[in-house]
């Protein structure tokens, strides 16, 4: 008899990847253990047994996502592909994640405003994965431009992406462009790749 439970989520699992949901659909101020319980279809108890605490869960869940976004700059290594390839892919990748979990990166923000990034992850990532493998593929990409400016752009793309999340539904009031539609959220992207790639 095959085993159909081989490939079955751990519980454990099943209450990181809903505690990212309610996370990406409502924001980390509307966590409880009970909605990350009843989302997980797991009971209160196995939430505490396995984490501890509501603060526990979260910091688990934002570990397990930055893992995610740590896996979109591994695309930029994908050296078996073009560099326009890998960068382009890097970029819808990003975007993806981003418009998927938009708390997490209004809470880069409000660090940033707040001045406390020494240890935020999206900084650190940012720091350890990101500015240089950006920079570096779009060296590869040919494109020849001096290193103030090179880093410039970088933060106008990040700038990019952070923007529509931050401001939300008013955004879409603002502008009429829903960005978690893939068809805007695709010619965003593109739009993205020929400003960063422009001399």
């Amino acid at each position: 008899m095959e085993n159909y439970l081989k490939d079955a989520p751990s519980t454990r699992d099943k209450i990181l990847h809903a505690t990212l949901k309610i996370i990406g659909k409502e924001g980390f101020q509307n966590i409880t253990i009970k909605k990350i319980a009843d989302m997980a279809e797991v009971n209160i108890a196995a939430v505490n047994y396995h984490f501890g605490s509501k603060t526990n869960v979260i910091n688990e869940a934002i570990k397990l996502l930055n893992d995610e976004r740590t896996k979109c700059f591994g695309i930029l290594e994908q050296k078996e592909l073009p560099p326009l390839e890998r960068l382009s892919g890097f970029l819808y990748s990003y975007v993806g994640s981003a418009l998927e979990y938009p708390d997490v990166f209004r809470n880069f923000i409000y660090c940033a405003i707040n001045n406390c990034l020494d240890n935020n992850e999206n900084i650190v990532l940012l720091r350890k994965e990101g500015f240089e493998k950006i920079r570096d593929t779009i060296i590869e990409c040919g494109i020849s431009m001096d290193n103030e400016v090179l880093m410039m752009k970088l933060v106008q793309v990040i700038g990019c992406v952070q923007f529509p999340i931050l401001v939300g539904k008013q955004m879409e009031q603002m502008t009429g462009l829903d960005f978690n539609e893939d068809a805007i959220k695709d010619k965003y992207v593109d739009l993205m790749l020929i400003s960063l790639l422009r001399e």
